[in-house]
């Protein structure tokens, strides 16, 4: 099982939206890409429950948010992958709106929506792409099992019309009676031991890498941010604002904004310049209380901040 995490574009961006100084039109593309990446992992969530509510047949593998690179360099973003001694099944989530239709001899995926008609990335040409890399893992190891590929639209308001039948596109209420279909298309193809000698593999290739924002070199606010946006200053172990709010977690929220918008190593002076700590002593105390693994003696010490420092 590979539980899903929310996405890296949605995380970074959010700690750029925090603390990225900005022109206003970056400021526009960085809410458009947030308001994207959130209605994504919306939709990816509510597959996700939809999973959990399925009983599918012993044994099985999910693996969520799946990401690797192939030998060639290119880039893999899967959303769900299913294994089973059947099949193994990969899937691209859509949370969409609107009337959706698709130009096969133009390869156009089509949105209209509020009489505005538009363009989308062609989803069919995606779950092509990584059906072949996933077939050529699994072909690597020696096991044959047929490899499926679905696109399942999330969104309620959405409505299909005028799909290709060579591709599995459905909504999410259909996700039950295509896995019961493809159970009986597809007899059982491996022993157990196999469905799981896939999952090693490709639990093997799984590479989640941080999401590269296209805004280049960006200032970035340093300090421990208040709720009113104001920065705080370090008190008797905690941080306070002048607004009156105080807060010891502005400590681990600021070393996650440091990781993905600085570094994944910090020193002690790399702390009291970003969190405008003045005591060597104190900034000292709070990396080593935070019990981070480190590396160096302790004048060159530098400790390396966890991906889970802080979620939200």
């Amino acid at each position: 099982m590979l539980k899903r995490q929310p996405p890296s574009k949605l995380v970074v961006g959010k700690a750029l939206a925090r603390r990225a100084i900005l022109a206003d039109h970056q400021r526009k593309v960085l809410d458009e890409l947030l308001w994207k990446a959130e209605r994504g992992y919306e939709g990816e969530q509510r597959a996700d429950d939809h999973w959990d509510d399925l009983h599918i047949a012993e044994p099985y593998v999910l693996l969520h948010g799946f990401e690797a690179v192939s030998s060639r360099g290119y880039t893999h973003q899967i959303d769900t992958i299913l294994v089973t001694a059947h099949f193994v099944l990969i899937v691209e989530l859509k949370n969409i709106a609107g009337v959706l239709t698709y130009e096969e001899r133009s390869h156009q995926f089509l949105r209209e929506q509020n009489g505005e008609r538009m363009s989308l990335t062609d989803p069919f040409a995606q779950v092509e792409r990584h059906e072949m890399f996933i077939r050529q893992l699994i072909d690597g190891i020696g096991v044959k099992l047929p490899v499926l590929s679905a696109i399942i639209m999330t969104s309620s308001s959405s409505i299909l019309e005028n799909m290709p039948e060579r591709f599995h596109i459905f909504k999410l209420a259909g996700l039950r009676f295509k896995l019961q279909e493809w159970n009986n298309t597809y007899p059982v193809q491996v022993l157990e031991s196999m469905v799981s000698l896939v999952r090693n593999e490709l639990l093997a290739h799984h590479q989640p890498k941080k999401w590269q924002h296209p805004f280049g070199k960006v200032l970035i606010q340093r300090g421990a941010l208040c709720l009113c946006g104001e920065v705080m200053q370090y008190r008797r172990g905690k941080f306070a604002c002048r607004c009156g709010h105080t807060s010891s977690e502005a400590f681990f929220e600021g070393l996650h904004d440091y990781r993905l918008l600085v570094d994944e190593w910090i020193t002690s002076k790399g702390l009291r310049d970003f969190l405008f700590i003045t005591s060597k002593d104190v900034a000292n105390k709070l990396l080593v209380r935070a019990n981070f693994y480190y590396e160096g003696n302790t004048k060159s010490r530098r400790y390396l901040i966890p991906e889970d420092i802080w979620r939200k």
